[in-house]
């Protein structure tokens, strides 16, 4: 186990459990889009089929599709402070209508689907850089798209994608690797195997990619008609996560589910599979479609924040008959999935590892249920740490651990008299001992 931090969406650091079970948590939807189609090129709808970044200094960023009242698409740029009030600044680049005084920031030669943006920093040139699906007249492909500031793009003189259809997904940063990922579907995926199937390609500077590879398609646990419609991918500290958009041929929606890698190239289920970003109820803005932007989800306020893209139809289906907006979910940092105990208690125990060094970190909740006021508790999380040949390592017996009983994020496991410190380099193994608890994760600290 060589990585600091371990979360539950992973198995690999299990040797053993009694009693635990794996829970999915998908994030709170707030009831109300955050970003309205409300300008004249934005007639159709608007879709997070694009980005969002946020830092301090510059707050939120957004990079959308926006189709106007002829379906025709283009890529706009929205700010926001606070990720709830959104503003569509006149930046004066594109025109429409006869002036310059929008907020698009890039019009294709055709029509466009997917706009994602790549951060890549290091490339003094193209620091951002955006992948889009174009149709031209029938003939249909990936094309890159550069940019200096994020707001001036310049198409490139050729696609890279010939064989790739619409909604690409692009990493929004580079892989553990160095290399820029794309994840799409092919032209070719309904002779091979008679659906949609998700398929991944990587460069190393934005000009040749490699031969497409599947990574994930319908399996034998799914149900009838459900097809993988499309999938974004990006790394989470030592793992990889991704959403993966499920499409039901009927009836014609769309929903989300979590999906794991531990490289970025092995794709796989999380166990149980759990809706992640589910429709909304009849009526509402997101009720027929859910889809996220290709970004992980920034964490702003202690909280992660996952920007998605509502419909009130799927395909086939235009405007007055449907809306497309955009919304928001926020959920626990690191809180995607938890390893969780009833009344009657378990365990699970680590594979041995070399302790880094530091405190030992939990991210635990201890309430009966996730709905409940957190100053009311009734469970608790103990720790013994063990040598590598499974011997309770004196001092860190699970008497002597200080049980943590409450929610409060990030907690130090500590010992009545020694501390994790002391072990820095030693072999050990943790066996976390619950009752009534949720072990979202855990890991070293300063």
């Amino acid at each position: 186990m060589d990585a600091v931090k371990q979360l539950a969406v992973d198995d690999r650091w299990i040797a053993d459990s009694a009693c635990v079970r794996r829970q999915v948590h998908p994030p709170r939807m707030h009831p109300q889009p955050v970003l309205f189609a409300d300008r004249p090129w934005e007639k159709l709808g608007i879709t997070l089929y694009g980005t969002v970044d946020y830092d301090e200094a510059r707050g939120f960023r957004m990079w959308y599709k926006a189709h106007d009242h002829e379906r025709f698409p283009r890529v706009c740029y929205a700010t926001s402070s606070n990720g709830m009030d959104w503003q569509k600044p006149e930046l004066g680049i594109c025109e429409f209508d006869g002036n310059t005084r929008n907020n698009i920031v890039f019009v294709p030669p055709g029509r466009l689907d997917g706009p994602n943006v790549i951060f890549d920093p290091d490339d003094a040139a193209a620091p951002y850089k955006m992948v889009i699906h174009l149709d031209q007249d029938g003939r249909r492909a990936v094309w890159g798209v550069t940019s200096p500031d994020g707001l001036n793009w310049k198409l490139q003189a050729q696609p890279f994608g010939h064989n790739f259809d619409d909604r690409p997904q692009a990493m929004a940063h580079r892989d553990h690797e160095g290399k820029l990922v794309v994840l799409g579907r092919k032209h070719d995926m309904f002779a091979t195997y008679n659906e949609r199937v998700v398929y991944r390609m990587s460069s190393d500077d934005f000009e040749t990619w490699s031969e497409p590879q599947v990574v994930m398609k319908s399996d034998l646990a799914d149900p009838p008609y459900m097809q993988c419609y499309s999938m974004t991918g990006f790394q989470w500290e030592s793992i990889y996560l991704g959403i993966l958009e499920k499409m039901y041929v009927e009836p014609d929606v769309i929903d989300c589910e979590l999906v794991f890698s531990p490289d970025g190239k092995q794709w796989q289920r999380i166990e149980p599979r759990t809706t992640f970003l589910p429709r909304g109820p009849a009526g509402s803005w997101n009720s027929h479609w859910v889809c996220t932007g290709s970004n992980p989800p920034p964490v702003y306020n202690d909280r992660l924040w996952w920007f998605l893209s509502g419909r009130t139809a799927c395909h086939g289906i235009r405007q007055p008959d449907s809306l497309k907006e955009i919304g928001v979910a926020s959920g626990r940092v690191d809180g995607f999935a938890s390893l969780t105990t009833t009344e009657q208690g378990g365990w699970v125990r680590t594979r041995p590892f070399p302790w880094p060094g530091g405190e030992l970190g939990i991210n635990a909740d201890t309430r009966r249920s996730m709905t409940m006021d957190p100053r009311f508790v009734s469970g608790e999380i103990r720790v013994e740490v063990l040598d590598e040949n499974g011997a309770v390592i004196p001092g860190f017996s699970r008497d002597a651990c200080q049980p943590f009983r409450r929610d409060n994020g990030i907690h130090t496991m500590t010992w009545t008299e020694k501390n994790m410190a002391s072990l820095t380099g030693r072999t050990v193994a943790l066996l976390f001992v619950m009752h009534e608890a949720h072990l979202y994760g855990f890991g070293n600290s300063a």
